[in-house]
């Protein structure tokens, strides 16, 4: 009958859902080949039950719209048994059907159970931080040797186009998981190296070299440049997982935007009615903590279930923060300041910024010899971190922004001027690093304002 006749469709021609994303192992090129026949065919499908509806007098794109959800929905949530502990059985799912049964193709061996696995997984091959660069500016990312452009926001539409909203949101959802366990295998890492007598001891002895954090170190070169080089060790393995982080979080941005855009056009006045009961909904709720004559435990408590069913909701629309979510629950660490400014140092240097670039191409022949001392995607790297911050306290931000400027003050004490052009390159980039931190972070500029000097913020916005 009609419900089923979606998956009638897709077992007599396999290439409709299934099997134009069952190999996708390509180059970008061809992963927007492909993306564009699915979206031509399943466009086409779409349209048939438009059309056939009017001479049947059923809601053919209704009916289309549930069951491609269905399933999408269903190889997403088959594909996130691989990231749970209690996995969800064809017997349990709330997407499968004894009537209708959406077919279980076996998986290929590659680490992916379908083929939503198998998408999301290309999508992170052909944007891997280790050979690419993001710029923000146009939203595309760049091959880090060639500089030629890999993958843009086109990108994106095409993933619309071919699975639809609850494709991009299924996508969305397998991201978070892979960020959780990314998180999760970060954090162990961390405290195995806090276990480690000789690593928590070096730590212990960098941060009382700093203390007070709000002072000016007295031989900067010194006492930083030692104590990253014993750390050396750890810093690649953090770094693959930080990377990791932040490249899945640039993706989750993007799909974000596109499901924003694509719902204020087809749905505006439904977008923002909910954008609306969003904003309300959240006064409301800080007016309850702000205001003491209220007991605070009753009312939050009391819309849990308002906000349980108001968050899927947003996420369909990209109406989401991914940058402010918390991942998981992650236990905060004396040395943990120490770790994260020491790691940072090591890794500043390596970032790949327009500014460098743009000063790379007017020394292009000078080019070779400085060739490979950047390989850093400076966004995935930032965003990377700033995810990390998020799942510890909040104070563990405000202290790791003092201690920053505190390198940053020592370095340009140490070289005795106040002019940006003699400023050392220690303190320009990390300059350049706390600019990208509290952007991306969402945070006011008075958060440097207040830890920095005047002159040093007003030299540098001359840039």
């Amino acid at each position: 009958m009609w419900p089923g006749t979606v998956l009638e469709k897709t077992s007599d021609n396999p290439e409709t859902l299934f099997q134009l994303l069952r190999k996708l192992k390509m180059i970008n090129s061809e992963l927007i080949a492909k993306l564009d026949a699915l979206g031509n065919q399943m466009d086409g499908f779409r349209r048939s039950f438009e059309y056939v509806q009017d001479y049947v007098g059923m809601y053919g794109l209704k009916i289309w719209q549930e069951e491609v959800s269905r399933i999408i929905n269903y190889n997403v949530e088959q594909e996130s048994n691989s990231f749970l502990k209690q996995k969800i059985y064809d017997f349990q799912s709330t997407f499968q059907s004894r009537h209708i049964p959406i077919p279980h193709i076996p998986p290929l061996g590659d680490g992916s159970i379908n083929f939503m696995g198998r998408l999301v997984r290309e999508i992170l091959r052909v944007t891997d931080s280790r050979f690419t660069f993001y710029a923000e500016q146009r939203n595309t990312w760049y091959d880090v040797r060639t500089k030629q452009t890999i993958v843009d926001i086109l990108l994106f539409r095409k993933l619309h186009r071919a699975v639809g909203s609850f494709g991009l949101s299924g996508l969305d959802r397998l991201l978070s998981f892979m960020i959780v366990k990314e998180l999760q295998l970060l954090t162990g890492t961390i405290q195995t190296v806090f276990q480690h007598k000789e690593s928590s001891d070096m730590l212990d002895s960098f941060m009382r070299q700093l203390t007070p954090i709000d002072s000016i170190i007295a031989q900067p070169s010194r006492v930083y440049t030692n104590t990253v080089a014993k750390g050396a060790s750890a810093w690649s393995t953090l770094s693959n997982y930080l990377m990791k982080v932040g490249q899945m979080q640039l993706l989750r941005q993007q799909i974000a935007h596109e499901l924003t855009a694509s719902a204020k056009y087809d749905s505006k006045y439904l977008f923002y009615a909910l954008k609306t009961f969003n904003d309300t909904l959240l006064q409301d709720i800080q007016q309850v903590y702000t205001n003491s004559s209220n007991q605070q435990n009753e009312y939050p408590e009391a819309m849990n279930e308002l906000l349980y069913e108001l968050g899927p909701l947003l996420e369909s629309v990209g109406m989401n923060d991914v940058l402010q979510r918390v991942y998981i629950s992650a236990q905060n660490h004396f040395l943990l300041i120490p770790l994260l400014v020491l790691y940072t140092i090591s890794q500043v240097p390596r970032m790949v910024t327009l500014k460098y670039l743009k000063n790379q191409m007017q020394t292009a022949s000078n080019s070779s010899s400085s060739s490979g001392k950047r390989d850093m995607d400076c966004s995935a790297f930032v965003i990377g971190l700033y995810t990390l911050t998020k799942q510890y306290h909040s104070d563990l931000v405000d202290d790791y922004l003092t201690c920053l400027c505190q390198f940053i003050k020592s370095h340009i004490e140490q070289a005795g001027t106040q002019k940006l052009i003699d400023f050392p390159i220690e303190a320009i980039n990390m300059l350049d690093f706390l600019t990208m931190f509290i952007h991306y972070g969402d945070l006011p500029i008075k958060v440097l304002e207040q830890r920095l000097p005047a002159y040093i913020c007003d030299e540098f916005r001359t840039i």
